[in-house]
């Protein structure tokens, strides 16, 4: 059985850096007091055919898509610049309440980010970071923190990089 989740041990800050920058110019959005949960998604593509009844019944075979990433977690301590620059605009180079032009390509005009999450005993690092609709800001309450998700997707076959202490692990 496979591993589909794993938790990236806090507190853990999130980096983020433009799909052009290098790692030195990530800049720390906040800190997660509980770490990041990782949950692996696989895409499978059912495919049909008359043998089998068509669309209806059994497929014939399934075709593997890809993998990809849900990552998640809690920010506690926050740099309120970087989170507006970087993650409230959802993507490079766009402010909050503006739009991208529908149909723009994300990948192929680097509209995403390069993510690194620095847990207490490992790093993480995903090379392909789209933010979705999960960012919450509670108002009115005692305690500020931020609900945050992004959706990470492969580039050339590797979804994250994990390093540990001694050893790096690639998953695609």
């Amino acid at each position: 059985m496979a591993v589909n989740s794993f938790l990236i041990a806090g507190p853990a800050t999130l980096y983020l850096a433009r799909a052009t920058e290098d790692m030195d110019q990530r800049q720390a959005v906040g800190i997660s007091r509980e770490g990041f949960q990782v949950e692996l998604q696989i895409r499978l593509q059912p495919i049909a055919t008359d043998v089998y009844a068509g669309d209806e019944q059994l497929p014939a075979d399934i075709q593997y898509v890809g993998e990809l990433a849900l990552v998640r977690g809690q920010l506690i301590q926050i740099d309120s610049t970087v989170l507006h620059e970087r993650v409230f605009g959802r993507f490079p180079d766009k402010q909050p309440g503006q739009t991208l032009t529908p149909g723009t390509l994300l990948f192929a005009n680097n509209k995403y980010w390069k993510a690194w999450i620095e847990g207490a005993y490992e790093q993480w690092y995903f090379p392909r970071a789209v933010f979705g609709e999960n960012i919450t800001v509670p108002l009115g309450t005692r305690a500020s923190y931020i609900d945050i998700a992004f959706v990470a997707y492969p580039v050339e076959g590797v979804v994250f990089q994990r390093n540990t202490s001694n050893t790096t692990t690639t998953t695609a």
